[in-house]
Parts: C-alpha cells; sequence; structure tokens
C-alpha cells in the first residue's frame, strides 16, 4: 500500500506546473525539499535520542492505533492533528483565509473553498479528487487557478517526537500545487517562534511519505510525519468564514484586471506599431566600465524583439513586473540609436546604445552619473 502511494505522490507532483505558476511558491518548495532531506539525513544520527523520547513514552515499541475517542484530534502525544470528521466540521462549506508564515503575521496569502464532495484513498484517488479555485498573490495583485484537492481518509499520522506512534482518523488535506500533505492543528492563540496562529490556533503542517530505513516506517501502512520535530507551518488561517462577499470581491477583483490587461495589450500594440523594426538580428556584448571594474551586459534586436538582459522584450512596448522593475527599449525611428530606460528598486537608469558605431553609456538618474561602454558583435 505504501508503495502505491509513493507513486501517488510522483504523480501529484507531476501535474504542479500546470496547476499553478507561483514563482516563490517553488522556491519555498525547493527550500522545504533542502530541509526536509537534511532532517531525513539527520534520522539515522538521532535514533539514540529518538528512541530514548519513545521510551519514555511507548517503551520502544511500534504503536500503531485507530482513534477511538470523541475529540477533534487524533491520539498521538505531541502532535494535535485534527479528526476527519473535526475537519469536516469546521471547514466544509467554509472559506478559509490563509497566511504563509514566512512572509509574516500581517499577510493574506491565500483564499480557498472547502467542499468535500468526497474522502479519497488508495481505491478512488483517480476519481476523488475536488476541482477547487484558488486565489493566491500575484506581483501584489490576487489571481486565480483552479487545482485539484484531495481529502485522504487512509494516512496514519506518526507523532513528531515519538515516531513509532502513527495513528490513523486524520484529515489528510492536499492540494496538487504543492508535493506534500498538510495535516491541520489547533494550537495556542499566540506567537511560537516565526510561527504565528490564527485567531482560531488553526495551521497547516507539511508532512511527508515516511520511507524505509525511518524509525517510523511500516511497509503495511501509509504513514505520514513532519519533516522536523516542532511541527512548523507552512500556512495559519486567518479567518474561517461562511461570507461568500469574500470570493465575490475577488471575483470582481480578477475580473477589472483582466479588463485592465486587455485594455493594456491594445496600447501596446499601438506602441509596437510606432516603432520599426530591424532588418537583421542585432546581438552586442556591452563592457562598461567604473573605477570599481568592468561590467558586461549583452542584448539582442531581431525585428522589433528585443532581448534585454535575458528579459524578452518588444520595441516600444513597456515591462513591468510589481512596483519596482520596469524596462522600456525604443529605437529612434530608423537609426542605429537603441534608448533603454529601466527602474530597479527605485533606482532609474537611462541607456544609449548605437548599434553601428557600437558605442554605449548609461547615466544614474539623480546622481549625473555617467557610465562608458564599448559594444562587440556576437
Amino acid at each position: 500500500m505504501n508503495k502505491i502511494f509513493i507513486i501517488l505522490s510522483i504523480l501529484l507532483i507531476s501535474n504542479t506546473a500546470s496547476a499553478i505558476s507561483l514563482k516563490d511558491l517553488k522556491k519555498e518548495l525547493e527550500k522545504t525539499g533542502n530541509e526536509i532531506k537534511k532532517e531525513l539525513e539527520n534520522n539515522n544520527q538521532d535514533s539514540s535520542t529518538s528512541e530514548s523520547v519513545e521510551t519514555k513514552i511507548d517503551n520502544n515499541e511500534d504503536t500503531t492505533v485507530k482513534n477511538t475517542n470523541n475529540s477533534e484530534f487524533i491520539n498521538l502525544p505531541k502532535s494535535k492533528y485534527l479528526t476527519i470528521e473535526a475537519f469536516k466540521k469546521g471547514f466544509d462549506n467554509k472559506i478559509l483565509v490563509l497566511n504563509k508564515t514566512s512572509n509574516g503575521p500581517n499577510s493574506t496569502d491565500l483564499i480557498l473553498k472547502i467542499k468535500i464532495d468526497q474522502l479519497s484513498n488508495v481505491s478512488n484517488y483517480e476519481q476523488s479528487g475536488v476541482n477547487t479555485d484558488y486565489y493566491y498573490k500575484e506581483n501584489g495583485k490576487w489571481a486565480k487557478e483552479q487545482l485539484i484537492i484531495y481529502y485522504w481518509e487512509d494516512a496514519f499520522f506518526c507523532d513528531s517526537m515519538a515516531r513509532k506512534n502513527c495513528v490513523s482518523g486524520g484529515m489528510g488535506f492536499q492540494m496538487d500545487a504543492f508535493d506534500y500533505i498538510f495535516g491541520v492543528m489547533k494550537g495556542d492563540q499566540k506567537n511560537i517562534g516565526n510561527t504565528v496562529t490564527s485567531k482560531a490556533g488553526y495551521k497547516l503542517i507539511p508532512t511527508y511519505v515516511v520511507q524505509e530505513g525511518d524509525v517510523s516506517y511500516n511497509p503495511e501502512q501509509w504513514r505520514l510525519i513532519s519533516p522536523n520535530r516542532s511541527n512548523d507551518a507552512e500556512y495559519t488561517v486567518i479567518e474561517i468564514s461562511e461570507d461568500e462577499s469574500i470570493i465575490a470581491q475577488l471575483e470582481n477583483d480578477i475580473n477589472a484586471r483582466t479588463v485592465e490587461k486587455v485594455e493594456t495589450k491594445k496600447k501596446n500594440e499601438v506602441l509596437k506599431t510606432n516603432q520599426i523594426g530591424f532588418n537583421n538580428k542585432i546581438s552586442l556584448q556591452c563592457i562598461y566600465t567604473t573605477t570599481n571594474g568592468s561590467v558586461i551586459e549583452q542584448y539582442q534586436f531581431n525585428g522589433k524583439d528585443v532581448i534585454w538582459q535575458n528579459i524578452p522584450l518588444e520595441l516600444g512596448v513597456p515591462f513591468s513586473e510589481g512596483d519596482d522593475t520596469f524596462v522600456l527599449v525604443t529605437r529612434e525611428g530608423k537609426s542605429s540609436i537603441i534608448k533603454t530606460k529601466l527602474k530597479n528598486s527605485g533606482m532609474i537608469i537611462n541607456y544609449t546604445i548605437n548599434t553601428q558605431n557600437l558605442l554605449a553609456e548609461y547615466i544614474i538618474e539623480g546622481l549625473n552619473f555617467k557610465v562608458q561602454g564599448i559594444c562587440n558583435r556576437v
């Protein structure tokens, strides 16, 4: 059974790129993956410590039990994961407003509505995913993707400290944009290090499939465990709401942004039409020399297409990314003169490049600082 779910995890990972387009999320996943790898490598080194902790709690025996009490938590010594029934009662048909803990306590980063149409398990997972609208921040503005959520009912969650204690009955909450499965915990309403709990205290804890060689491993069960013993949260739940106006407002903002994008595209087409492209492709490598040394930059001009320091652009069409980055490249009529305005982190730099005599310069606005450059065709 465990092998089946390892294969399933790989399949889910392969769908990540098509499900969502978060650059920062990818970086965070890579960072988390490195931390997990380090933790797994330390498992053997920490085995003596782990064994001593488990001895106090369960006499070092592999303990697997089903959740039999009526509590909202499954029966683990240190890891207070919500039961499936508690999750359904508190979250089903509710809107979740989530904060990514690494962004600080005051940011609203993800919003989605939980709708548990069915639970997922080894026998039905191919049909049991629930299509869900997922609202996230992109360059400071709300965007929407549709992803699939799986509500796993047959996972065995293992305790973060007593690692041989593994219990079924907890809610495995997985969005297919992530290569791990969340366990849901409820903690105190206070700050714990960098983890900020929500008003209700709910937080989403990344868990991973226990691999062979780990002290928690059991080949007969699909076991999940937090990658660290602090049960660090990836997201905290800022709000659980039935107010549909939250989603309505997001849709209004996204629709307005879509209209804005269409209008901007039309405007850019006009700007592009006013530019005369190059008949032949020109590739330049320009060396700018200052008292601090030399800087090499590369540009390419082909028709109206431009590649400026690896950024694909079009003549006359501004490129922006958030409020901090702006680039505009223009050609003066049919001449060999290229003008570029670059804004980055509050600094504005104006370039002039002559593609015929292969001379270049840039000036930093406000500082009256000019740097000369020499270009070569490549």
